[in-house]
């Protein structure tokens, strides 16, 4: 019969460590947890970081091609105020012909073309009389 599998206790015992490997300290474990904890409070913040940057991008993306397109609405609009200048057309309809061409001029401001737009609309303005609101000319300085 073997000796290590005897009954009587007379074989050598194991002696079994069941609390890890030894030599990290308490400090050592501390030290170690804290510096996984500040990793991944890095991931995380790098995470969040990226993600604003993503959110700003898009956001002025989106407010450019929307620039650029009150842009070609206000272009657009520009040949309706043409339209019911050369033609008669009601008061009402031209008055809300220019007061849309206005809102598309100051939705369009930040774009390059800003000075351009506003030149063509203050000369389209100064060159149609008709269309200035009657309480304008009422409103002379006295």
């Amino acid at each position: 019969m073997n000796a290590e599998y005897n009954f009587t206790g007379a074989a050598r015992t194991r002696t079994i460590n069941l609390g890890g490997p030894r030599g990290a300290s308490a400090a050592q474990l501390a030290a170690s947890a804290r510096a996984e904890r500040a990793l991944r409070q890095a991931e995380r913040d790098r995470a969040r970081s990226a993600t604003r940057v993503q959110a700003v991008w898009r956001g002025r993306t989106e407010a450019r091609r929307i620039r650029a397109q009150r842009v070609k609405e206000f272009v657009a609009q520009q040949q309706v105020v043409l339209r019911h200048s050369a033609e008669p057309s009601s008061s009402e309809e031209r008055q809300v012909a220019h007061v849309r061409w206005l809102r598309l001029l100051c939705a369009s401001q930040g774009v390059p073309e800003e000075g351009q737009l506003l030149r063509v609309w203050s000369q389209t303005m100064l060159n149609d009389e008709s269309e200035w609101p009657t309480w304008r000319r009422s409103c002379e300085w006295r």
